[in-house]
């Protein structure tokens, strides 16, 4: 198998290069020594203990679950993938880096049990999926069960210690499928990736709508800037209520 590797928190991590999808996103986020989303990577890093539960909504090719997965000594990964392509080299990476603690699921997170379409890019297919906004439509696209994280985690909704929601747009469907972890989690911390255009275009929803479920729900929220800086530099901005996000970002939400 051929692959590249990266040394990320001191610990070697391997990313498959078999497949164009995979060849094409590994040589744009790590060109030269660069790692992804450097400010985003050490922050998750940083708030795994060794027995997280640290769940990966929008896993893509795997890059957040393999890092977790180094860190848990005595936790587990549990990540979700729509599109079969990336979910076939999610699991690629996964073997790749004998990481044994991670649960790799080919499901959509969303607000409700079923089924759905999905839209990928014309261009590079697997580089951005989001679901459409039509529940059981199979003649759209390709097709994806579906799932709402609380039904997922119905036996123990305090399992999930830490997640990252990568969701192209439907946010605030994640959300509304996890009210009762939102409501039973008395420490949870988060980091939810928000694309406002796609928010507004695809599902008829807002970033302000995003962060004012967060607020209700008792979180503080703050943006992580320079979220794909070459270097080295985290620091954040406090998010309230009023606070409009005009591009995609990702948000540190803790509570």
């Amino acid at each position: 198998m051929s692959y590249i590797t990266k040394k990320i928190d001191n610990n070697e991590v391997h990313f498959s290069t078999e497949n164009f999808v995979s060849r094409y996103w590994l040589s744009l986020k790590f060109r030269g020594k660069r790692i992804h989303e450097i400010n985003v990577t050490k922050l998750l890093l940083d708030n795994l203990e060794p027995s997280t539960c640290f769940v990966d909504i929008g896993a893509h090719i795997g890059y957040y679950t393999i890092i977790a997965s180094n860190k848990l000594a005595k936790g587990e990964v549990i990540s979700f993938e729509l599109d079969k392509t990336n979910y076939n080299i999610l699991n690629k990476n996964i073997a790749l880096n004998s990481c044994s603690n991670v649960t790799a699921h080919n499901i959509a997170i969303t607000n409700y049990v079923g089924n759905s379409s999905y839209s990928t890019s014309a261009i590079l297919t697997s580089a951005m999926c989001y679901l459409t906004d039509t529940k059981n439509d199979k003649k759209v696209g390709k097709t994806v069960e579906t799932i709402t994280l609380d039904e997922f985690f119905k036996d123990d909704y305090s399992k999930p210690d830490v997640i990252k929601i990568d969701v192209e747009g439907s946010e605030m469907n994640v959300l509304n499928g996890m009210e009762k972890i939102l409501d039973r989690k008395k420490s949870l911390t988060m980091f939810v990736e928000v694309h406002p255009t796609l928010l507004k275009r695809k599902f008829n929803s807002s970033s302000k709508e995003v962060i004012e479920k967060l607020i209700e729900k008792g979180f503080i929220v703050q943006q992580i800037m320079n979220i794909r800086g070459k270097k080295e530099d985290l620091h954040f901005k406090e998010i309230d209520s009023d606070s409009k996000l005009g591009y995609n970002t990702i948000l540190f939400v803790k509570k």
